[in-house]
């Protein structure tokens, strides 16, 4: 009897060790995907929507101030 719970408590200390591990399962695939997002963002000629609305006041601003003088 004693050998029984011996085992069963072995057994409910690795099923509670193993539902600790499954998020960490996931972090390959999480850190996978951010990655390919940075580089994406880093190396692509597609700005961001902010950035390009910035540029393109720059450039009105410039042939407003053009049109002027």
């Amino acid at each position: 009897m004693v050998s029984i719970y011996i085992h069963h408590a072995e057994y409910i200390a690795l099923s509670a060790s193993l539902k600790k591990l499954k998020p960490l399962k996931a972090l390959p695939l999480v850190y996978s995907t951010f990655l390919q997002g940075m580089i994406f963002s880093g190396f692509s000629r597609y700005l961001l929507p902010a950035e390009r609305l910035r540029i393109k006041l720059e450039r009105l601003k410039a042939d407003y101030s053009m049109k002027i003088q």
